[in-house]
């Protein structure tokens, strides 16, 4: 299955729902793990950890094809389609 985790699109949040050992724990469990490209950068965490960790950073609608979407508010009205 897999798990994406788009960027979070409220003011001011800065939190992102997956950290780069979260994914790379849900990597070793199975799971097939995307990001949108700069989902983590608010909280310190670049692109490039997340690829190491194991995940794909891909873009906005490749996330939300995911089988499992991973968020830390819920998604708003629309949100996948931008």
């Amino acid at each position: 299955m897999q798990i994406g985790v788009p960027r979070e699109i409220l003011a001011g949040e800065s939190r992102v729902a997956a950290s780069p050992k979260s994914v790379e724990q849900l990597i070793k469990l199975g799971f097939d793990v995307v990001i949108e490209s700069q989902a983590g950068v608010l909280a310190s965490f670049d692109d490039a950890a997340y690829e190491a960790a194991g995940a794909k950073v891909v873009s906005s609608d490749e996330v939300w094809a995911s089988g499992l979407i991973l968020k830390v508010n819920a998604p708003i009205v629309d949100e996948e389609k931008g």
